[in-house]
């Protein structure tokens, strides 16, 4: 007698999978590549490898958020493309290599458990959405500033938003959350692990070799936005 297969929904024994943490799905590897890449065009550009460097500033202005775009109204007219492209594009840009190789390996990390628990086209949306809900909540505390808001910092608050919900409040009939975040006490020690390397590039940013400001705003901002939508995404795209 054969053994009736295993539902995709039903939640495995001993609470969980166990995967390795950076062995992550090809959308999470491709967002990391995708950003690393433009980082390093970026650096390229800027010592003259890739032709005049004009491109580079105004590629960097249209991609990085500025708050006070909004509240402009001739920026409207004269910036619509940055209008629309920088609540996503700010994720591209990073003011160093300690800011994107700390972002890029929590990506992994974050994204990893929250990527095989949808598809890529969800996936990719929840990161635009909660990249978006930070650089809107930087927007709220600070309505005309002028400083940029570059990196993906917000969108991987989102991501971890998003696990912890599931650590939180695991739906019922699906399985939990994926080792080490099927154990609450343990993805909040990861979380914390997170917010305070955040915090101490934010009290001592020349020692973490970031250029400027860390925005905390942006990091709430995503990650009560992975919380709250994660609902919305969990299970989606996954073949049944």
């Amino acid at each position: 007698m054969k053994p009736s297969p295993r539902s995709p929904f039903r939640a495995p024994p001993s609470g969980g999978t166990r995967q390795p943490l950076l062995n992550a799905p090809t959308i999470v590897r491709w967002v990391a590549g995708v950003t690393i890449a433009a980082h390093v065009i970026r650096l390229l550009a800027m010592n003259g490898w890739l032709g005049t460097g004009e491109w580079v500033g105004r590629a960097f202005l249209t991609l990085a958020f500025i708050p006070a775009r909004y509240g402009s109204a001739g920026a409207w007219e004269t910036d619509l493309a940055a209008i629309l492209i920088s609540p996503f594009g700010h994720t591209l840009i990073h003011g160093g290599w300690a800011h994107l190789l700390v972002n890029m390996g929590f990506l992994l990390a974050f994204g990893a458990p929250v990527a095989r628990r949808m598809g890529g086209v969800q996936f990719l949306l929840l990161y635009g959405l909660t990249a978006a809900a930070g650089a809107f909540m930087f927007t709220a505390f600070t309505p005309q500033g002028i400083s940029p808001l570059v990196g993906a910092s917000g969108a991987i608050f989102g991501l971890l938003g998003a696990i912890l919900r599931v650590a939180l409040y695991p739906p019922a009939g699906v399985p939990p959350a994926p080792f080490p975040f099927n154990q609450r006490r343990r993805a909040f020690v990861i979380a914390g692990v997170y917010v305070g390397i955040t915090l101490l590039m934010g009290v001592a940013p020349r020692i973490s070799g970031i250029e400027g400001a860390i925005a905390w705003e942006a990091h709430l901002g995503g990650l009560l936005a992975g919380f709250l939508l994660m609902p919305f995404f969990d299970m989606r795209g996954v073949p049944k």
